[in-house]
């Protein structure tokens, strides 16, 4: 769900992409520190036993001996932390392991020489730290100073080079996916793909490309220009003119819900898909979702997905699902716990008539929330396939990093949702419940701590703790959440940011 109006026009970082930035700086701080303490305690044990001489050989064997094993102490503990926190959400492979150890040690042998030779230069900070260390009457020794100074200022380094090339080297860009060959097998059936446009000049051409290469060619795909102020409209009209599949419809820009509003009501397919503007799809989507609905004879199909970031490997959610088919109250089950069915209205393929009536809600930020739950009330069956078809990309301008009062529409959507669907499942209440904690979880990791509605959101948390403690549909991961919002909010979102 991105956000689509005229207050968009101020990208930021994405904000995953924040997160995965702030493991890598913890972790950097946290090996930073135990090099410190490891060549302490390395110095202390070689000078208690006394195995060099003074002599200047001596002192370089002492040296590169520290180094060795230091080295080799601080990549062991670096790999523990990465393969327990920045690893969860990769394909780690053993030709990744071996490429996180040789760059370890390439960077380690490549740089801890050439900063012992700088040190040198500065032989007076020597004698003074030195002497500070003789008048507190520590046990340390000009070796220990040069090689402590060497290998912290070298661990700051090694700390900067992982930031910028750690995922370039031990995760390198895999090759696209082959895609299987398919045939047309639905010719007479018309699929109308909704594609809502706003300024998304830079990515609209690769999402064109990717629904024209549809193995599916019978496509009504529908481009509403949403009052593009860049290349939109003029890349749409290229496309319109090669392709007249392509149909543009433009309007003054209301935003996303308007824009997917004015594509529904001009659809003429007998199916109805959703892409946005800036993400694609792969060939087979809108084909493979087809088939499952005929062979299932359901009203909504839905696929997986992956997440493409601009600094990071892909994630793919299809892991752990297999293909389900739900009746009306497990598909609900399923949207609000997120198991495989989501609440997104795009990588879905629904059949017109589960559409009738239904509309996004204007001027409203997450708005699938307050649409699809619609959908599936008005469907008999529906089925989820596990294949990731859909590709949401991330981009430096999809997410903006400041706080409105306006994402409070996540609440108010989500709690309309969760009586609407209460009044007509009660059975799904432990559900429902866990759902609105979880939209109030969301609002506080990114609310400004001093935000008026902080108080607010935390009394909620507070008195409707139950939800969460005594519901046994309630996972780890939200009890431990609603912990930590109540005893510390600023704690609250530090962990969020480290380890969702």
């Amino acid at each position: 769900m991105k956000e689509n109006d005229k207050n968009s026009k101020n990208p930021v970082k994405d904000v995953k992409t924040s997160r995965h930035a702030t493991r890598y700086f913890f972790i950097g701080i946290a090996v930073t520190i135990f090099n410190y303490v490891t060549y302490t305690l390395l110095n202390l044990i070689f000078l208690d036993i006394k195995i060099f001489d003074g002599t200047d050989n001596g002192n370089k064997q002492y040296l590169w001996l520290t180094s060795l094993v230091g080295t080799a102490i601080t990549t062991v503990v670096a790999f523990i932390l990465h393969s327990k926190i920045t690893w969860r959400e990769r394909n780690v492979t053993k030709s990744s392991i071996i490429r996180f150890f040789i760059w370890n040690a390439i960077i380690t042998v490549a740089i801890a020489p050439g900063f012992t030779q700088l040190f040198s230069f500065f032989t007076p900070l020597y004698d003074l730290a030195y002497n500070i260390c003789q008048a507190l009457h520590l046990p340390f020794t000009y070796g220990f100073v040069l090689t402590t100074g060497t290998f912290v200022l070298t661990s700051a380094v090694i700390m900067i080079l992982n930031f910028l090339f750690y995922d370039r080297i031990v995760f390198p860009k895999s090759k696209p996916d082959k895609f299987p060959s398919y045939s047309n097998s639905f010719p007479n059936i018309k699929v109308s793909v909704i594609v809502p446009v706003y300024n998304t000049a830079k990515y609209l051409a690769a999402c064109l490309d990717s629904i024209l290469a549809s193995t599916h060619q019978n496509l009504e795909i529908i481009c509403v220009n949403d009052g593009s102020t860049d290349k939109s409209a003029t890349i749409l009209k290229e496309y319109a003119k090669k392709d007249s599949r392509i149909k543009i419809i433009t309007q003054e820009n209301q935003g996303l819900s308007a824009a997917r509003n004015t594509g529904l009501k001009n659809a003429t397919g007998n199916f109805i898909t959703f892409v946005d503007s800036d993400d694609e799809i792969k060939p087979e989507m809108i084909e493979s979702l087809l088939s499952v609905l005929n062979k299932t004879d359901a009203d909504i199909a839905a696929c997986s997905f992956e997440e493409t970031f601009p600094n990071r490997k892909t994630k793919s959610f299809n892991k752990n699902y297999s293909e389900t088919t739900y009746d009306t109250k497990s598909a609900l089950r399923a949207m609000l716990k997120e198991n495989g069915f989501n609440v997104t209205a795009t990588m879905k393929l629904f059949k017109k008539s589960t559409l009738k009536g239904i509309k996004f809600p204007i001027g409203k930020l997450h708005e699938d929330v307050g649409f699809t739950y619609r959908a599936i009330l008005n469907a008999q069956k529906l089925v989820f396939i596990p294949e990731d078809y859909y590709i949401y990309h991330h981009h430096d301008s999809s997410i903006i990093n400041t706080f409105s009062d306006q994402k409070f529409d996540l609440i108010t959507l989500t709690d309309q949702m969760c009586d609407d669907i209460d009044n007509k499942f009660p059975s799904l209440k432990s559900a429902t419940k866990e759902r609105r904690m979880r939209a109030r979880f969301s609002i506080l990791r990114q609310i400004p701590t001093s935000h008026p509605e902080a108080k607010t959101l935390l009394k909620y948390l507070k008195d409707h703790k139950a939800y969460i403690t005594k519901n046994p549909e309630a996972g780890k991961t939200d009890k431990l959440a609603l912990r930590l919002a109540l005893t510390n909010l600023k704690l609250f979102q530090l962990a969020y940011r480290l380890f969702k």
